[in-house]
């Protein structure tokens, strides 16, 4: 996700609700260093903030990780006051981010303690892989089983950064984070220009700043069609500008790289007039291929699939019988009675809206979270939870398989869902990010020229004037969450993987490509 760039020169006015009027930083003028009382004001007012406005991270947190929010809320306020400079407050504020367990945050110190601060120190970087659900760690140099790193048992290593530096829901995820913010040097333990490596043998091994190169390993992969799966017997169907499709004797192999523009107008969900390239050429030529030479099984790849639009048009060509919209509910926190606050958190959905003033003539908004709706809002002009109907000629098929792994995220957890839902699909891989919130709202915490500090929450893709104050954290953070229709949060459920495929020594470099053979397999 591309950082959203903040205007500092656009005013901000929230009906009833007037902020602070915050002009942009003079660069020449000198911010002193906080004292210890607005450090821990600081972080507090982080803190305080993202609980108001946050719907999952808290609460996501609690359900997964050993250090809850309350101990990791004190962690972060303890960093902040024991910090000695400006080097060490950017970090214990900057580390923040990766304690937010949900991939569709973002948090960024502001330039008045940013430009201060040092560069961050690092370990050497070093290359490794791990296994799973079985854990282990090995080096993809020399294939060795590592124990230790710089004296740390990495294990415990591991388990202290998927408590505190972990922004994905499961194991797997952070697994992947974890290896890569080695390979990119180390920035969570204490800086070291040697690296020490022990291995399961009792060898060890010494690694200077400058003897690794840093570079790709299992995540990488072509998006190109023709040049994505070398080492399978797969003939390549069709490339669209979103997709390929692949068959074998008796099966299709959809890969769908991403959730793109439709190249439709945005009620076309069956793409009857598409006007451009884009995700409904994609679906329509598929559905004309499946339908004239049927195969029994259609596995779908939907691995490092990062999401981006609605997948609805998908939805409606693959399922048969019918479907619905997730479910959400928002955080009903002030700042949705603005109507450019809610655009932007309703996706500027008329439906939503109208949904919004319903709830409000009925009384219904008194809650710590609204009543919760259909997130694209399909199937009802109120945003009810109704079915809607799938294509008259979908995508043809027996029967589905998907693949997955943790760089399934936003969309893609979407469309797995309901997949599974709707489709019978059965998924197989490693667990995806289950992260699929869509709706955000920013904030930034400020000083004031009397040293007072405050916060103010405004819509995504809004900004904010400053007068007379200096910004020094501007985050953002979900303001729903996808849940059943009791109100069970979905984000996080382990539910969704169906048939766990092991990640070992042996597959690690080409998980993506073993995880589609193991599927293919399966038939």
């Amino acid at each position: 996700m591309t950082p959203h760039t903040f205007n500092a020169m656009t005013m901000l006015t929230l009906c009833s609700l007037t902020l602070p009027a915050i002009a942009a930083v003079d660069e020449k003028a000198e911010f002193s260093y906080p004292n210890k009382t607005q450090r821990i004001a600081i972080a507090e007012h982080v803190l305080s903030t993202m609980e108001r406005i946050d719907a999952l991270n808290s609460e996501q947190r609690n359900l997964s990780r050993t250090l809850k929010w309350p101990a990791y809320k004190e962690k972060v306020i303890l960093n902040a006051a024991r910090a000695q400079n400006f080097t060490e407050l950017n970090i214990a504020l900057d580390n923040i981010h990766y304690g937010i367990i949900n991939l569709h945050s973002f948090l960024q110190v502001e330039p008045a303690i940013a430009k201060h601060a040092e560069p961050i120190l690092t370990w050497p970087s070093v290359r490794i892989g791990y296994t799973w659900p079985k854990l282990s760690f090995f080096s993809l140099d020399n294939n060795k089983t590592i124990t230790e790193l710089n004296g740390h048992d990495i294990h415990e290593l591991f388990n202290d950064y998927y408590n505190q530096y972990c922004r994905h829901n499961h194991d797997n995820g952070c697994l992947s984070f974890f290896s890569k913010n080695l390979e990119y040097g180390y920035r969570f333990a204490k800086p070291a220009t040697t690296l020490t490596i022990t291995y399961q043998n009792g060898s060890q091994q010494h690694i200077e700043h400058s003897q690794i190169t840093q570079s790709q390993t299992s995540e990488t992969e072509s998006k190109a069609c023709k040049s994505r799966y070398p080492s399978l017997d797969l003939t390549l169907a069709y490339q669209g500008s979103q997709s390929c499709l692949y068959q074998t004797d008796k099966s299709y192999v959809l890969k769908i790289n991403e959730f793109g523009p439709w190249g439709a107008e945005n009620d076309d969900i069956y793409c009857l007039k598409p006007n451009s390239a884009g995700m409904c050429n994609d679906i329509n030529a598929i559905k004309k291929i499946t339908q004239t030479n049927f195969k029994d099984y259609l596995v779908i790849d939907m691995q490092n699939n990062g999401g981006g639009s609605e997948n609805t048009p998908w939805i409606a060509a693959l399922t048969h019988a019918g479907f619905y919209d997730n479910l959400i509910t928002y955080k009903n926190i002030l700042e949705l009675q603005d109507p450019n606050t809610r655009a932007s958190a309703f996706y500027s959905s008329v439906q939503a809206e109208k949904w919004y003033q319903t709830i409000i003539k009925a009384q219904l908004n008194t809650s710590e979270y609204l009543p919760i709706r259909a997130d694209f809002c399909r199937g009802s002009a109120l945003c009810e939870n109704k079915q809607i109907p799938s294509s008259i000629n979908p995508i043809a098929y027996k029967k589905m398989l998907v693949v997955i792994n943790e760089h399934c995220v936003s969309s893609c957890d979407d469309f797995v869902w309901r997949m599974r839902s709707y489709a019978g699909a059965t998924t197989l891989g490693q667990y995806p990010a289950t992260d699929g919130t869509y709706a955000r709202v920013n904030a930034t915490v400020y000083i004031t020229s009397s040293g007072e500090i405050k916060s103010a929450v405004y819509g995504e893709g809004r900004s904010l004037q400053f007068e007379d104050a200096t910004p020094l954290v501007t985050f953002r953070m979900p303001l729903s969450k996808t849940v059943t229709p009791k109100g069970k949060i979905r984000e996080g459920d382990k539910t969704v993987l169906d048939i766990a495929l092991p990640i070992d020594k042996t597959n690690f470099t080409e998980i993506n490509l073993s995880n589609l053979a193991h599927t293919l397999q399966r038939l």
